[in-house]
């Protein structure tokens, strides 16, 4: 009896063959799919292992043990308390994270344990920078670079060949675009002279090929072909690994638990200058360093321009200003009114930095506005903001370019164009010309100081360049090792420095000191005198020496002079015909009115 005889049963329906296989077909074809699912995960997973294993392997199995190992600490005692005498727990508390205390330990400490895992760091930096020269030459076209350089002996060397052709280059667009057919057509042959000079054949003929008589056409043609600007780029990475040192080391440990480590010096202050090493644990990314990434802001007054070298503290203070440091004693006040623990935003300030920062994927427009953009105003605002702030900077016409299609200077530019759209209470520079070529940063030079005139807006620029400090700024803050050591406008540091330091770094070149008996004849323990304030003569003075090095700039000539028993070498600026030579016996005479007295302490004697 089937089921169907029952009342209100229901037929069980029956699959046919053909359906039954449908649903096979189905279910395999699912079970293909997740197959190749995981064998693309497996694929990934192990790609990614090959890498990491490639890594380790290309710099050595003791990276393998870095990476897991705890960075030694080196104390040293004269970073960390420079005056001398005996380290307090107080003392070691207040201690900038970011100054000395980094330089004198980390910077130190990293150095020491990544040499001791068998990585060369002065090697690694130089090749990152050679790949980016070598980088920006062949996406160019000016293939061959690798070679060029290798020729050269030298990153600097091959960086100043690279850096005139691509000089030549823009004085070649310059001339066609003007109405000197004759000077287009020397320019261009200077131009594909210099490419050929160095190696790049091809990129010469096809430089030659372009005719200056086409004007305008010829000048965009030749700048499309982007050797200028790849040049240049080139120029600026192969200087790099010159620029390298334990400033730029400490940038790459910017994200260390370092205060861990003061707390552990805080609670044993013997540690400081003992020769037993401490391992603490910090939170750093050695994988940076497998990879080879090893890499190392009415009428107000320009300055303060925070000057002197590397590491003293000025991009920190600068930093403190912006409110991306926190401040650990004293105030802040913009304007008269407290902002000590105020927020970045609510500073009123902009910031410009070394690097440009730029987004690569937006046209210059586009990047000046992105502030205003994302602070919700008004677009009829925003164009008005832009095109006031491309105005005043020059760039109207490049409104509609990438970043990648400006010259160095142009693309910094853009990024104080950005600044000026917020129309801030002042403008902080962190060395912003450092990454340009010499020929740029003085142009830029120019350009800011002659913003500042039209803006009518307080500037606070940090650099280490003095020639910077000197034309640029009204009131100079002098910096060392945190500590202030002059604040005054340029003339009354170069005519009146404080002390030893302040007199050594201003003024080019360098200021001569004089000790013992010579001093000693003024009632000081140290003389000082500018080259400038030496007259030099063939027979007559009462200091003589024998010329060395003779450096002639033209409408100057320095002179190195020895065996004066006075000091190893001292400097002469002279006129640039003196034609006194090498090995000549010449006389010296100082200005008496304008030598500088300093005592036992290295402070000036009034």
């Amino acid at each position: 009896m089937s089921d169907a005889n029952f009342s209100g049963a229901t037929p069980i329906r029956k699959s046919s063959l053909l359906e039954k296989s449908a649903l096979v077909r189905k279910r395999h074809r699912l079970g293909a799919v997740l197959r190749w699912l995981g064998l693309g995960a497996i694929t990934i997973v192990m790609f990614f292992l090959a890498v990491l294993l490639w890594s380790i392997v290309s710099r050595g199995v003791p990276a393998l043990f870095q990476y897991q190992a705890q960075i030694e600490l080196y104390y040293d005692p004269a970073v960390l308390n420079p005056e001398g005498g005996e380290l307090t727990p107080e003392m070691l508390g207040s201690i900038n994270l970011r100054t000395g205390f980094e330089r004198g330990i980390f910077t130190n400490s990293l150095r020491r344990t990544l040499e001791n895992a068998g990585i060369d760091i002065e090697a690694t930096v130089t090749q990152r920078w050679l790949d980016e020269a070598i980088g920006s030459l062949d996406a160019a076209g000016l293939t061959g670079g690798a070679a060029i350089i290798e020729a050269a002996g030298a990153p600097a060397d091959a960086a100043a060949a690279f850096g005139q052709a691509g000089g030549t280059i823009r004085a070649a667009v310059t001339a066609f675009g003007g109405d000197d057919p004759a000077s287009a057509l020397e320019a261009r042959d200077a131009a594909a002279e210099a490419l050929a000079g160095i190696g790049f054949s091809d990129a010469a003929s096809s430089i030659a090929a372009i005719d200056p008589a086409d004007g305008a056409e010829a000048a965009s043609e030749l700048a499309a072909t982007g050797y200028q600007q790849a040049l240049l780029d080139a120029a600026g990475s192969l200087r790099q690994p010159n620029q390298f040192d334990d400033a730029a080391l400490s940038e790459i440990i910017y994200a260390t638990n370092r205060r861990d480590v003061r707390d552990r010096l805080v609670a044993d202050p013997e540690l400081v200058g003992t020769t037993d090493n401490t391992a603490v644990p910090i939170d750093i990314s050695i994988t940076r360093y497998l990879s080879g990434e090893l890499s190392g802001v009415g009428i107000s007054g320009m300055p303060p321009g925070f000057d002197i070298p590397s590491g003293c503290g000025k991009s920190t203070l600068l930093r403190l200003i912006a409110g991306l440091e926190d401040v650990t004693s004293g105030r802040i006040e913009i304007d008269g009114v407290e902002a000590t623990a105020a927020p970045p935003s609510k500073r009123g300030l902009a910031m410009v930095f070394q690097s440009y920062a730029l987004y690569p994927h937006m046209s210059v427009r586009k990047n000046i506005m992105f502030p205003l953009r994302m602070a919700g105003m008004d677009k009829a605002e925003q164009n008005r903001r832009v095109d006031l702030a491309a105005s005043v900077l020059n760039l109207t016409d490049y409104l509609d370019r990438r970043p990648g299609q400006l010259s160095g200077g142009q693309r910094q530019r853009v990024a104080i164009g950005r600044a000026i759209v917020r129309e801030p209470s002042a403008f902080l520079f962190d060395e912003p010309l450092s990454n340009l070529d010499a020929a740029l940063r003085v142009g830029m030079r120019l350009e800011i100081s002659e913003l500042h005139t039209r803006l009518k807006t307080t500037m606070v620029y940090v650099t280490h360049d003095q020639v910077e400090a000197m034309t640029m700024a009204d009131k100079i803050v002098v910096l060392r090792a945190g500590h202030i050591e002059q604040v005054g406008n340029p003339l009354d540091l170069y005519r009146e420095p404080r002390n030893l330091f302040v007199a050594g770094f201003i003024g080019s070149p360098r200021m001569n000191f004089i000790e013992g008996p010579e001093a000693a004849k003024h009632d000081a323990h140290t003389i000082g005198i500018r080259p400038e304030h030496i007259a030099v003569s063939a027979d007559t003075g009462p200091w003589s020496g024998v010329v060395g090095v003779s450096e002639h700039l033209g409408s100057d000539t320095f002179f190195h002079v020895h065996q004066t028993g006075l000091a190893d070498v001292i400097t002469v600026r002279a006129d640039g015909e003196v034609g006194f030579r090498h090995g000549d016996r010449i006389h010296l005479t100082p200005r008496a009115d304008v030598i500088h007295r300093f005592n036992d302490k290295g402070l000036r004697i009034a």
